[in-house]
């Protein structure tokens, strides 16, 4: 669902690219890596929790990176609603079924 996302245009990868996003407004799902420094963690989602946005940890950098076709990513920023909802979904259900 992720690579759909990239596909439509609707992805911001990387933590750079994905803090221009969530400060530009469009962020409907940030998505952060488990594996991702400390310090970025905290830093992506301490921006997801000031604007309000829905932030999950998923995956690895390199989990995330595959799912949108490129290298290593620490964060990936989702700007359509409807597939944020989607993907955020299909995270949590994921995780039910790891309990």
């Amino acid at each position: 669902m992720i690579g759909l996302a990239q596909k439509a245009g609707c992805i911001a990868a990387g933590e750079t690219a994905v803090e221009n996003a969530v400060k530009s407004g469009t962020v409907h799902l940030l998505i952060i890596a488990s594996d991702a420094s400390d310090s970025s963690r905290k830093h992506l989602r301490d921006m997801a929790v000031y604007r309000n946005i829905p932030n999950c940890v998923w995956g690895t950098k390199e989990d995330l990176g595959r799912s949108i076709g490129k290298a290593e990513r620490s964060g990936v920023a989702v700007s359509n609603q409807g597939l944020a909802l989607k993907i955020q979904a299909m995270i949590e259900k994921e995780e039910k079924q790891g309990e």
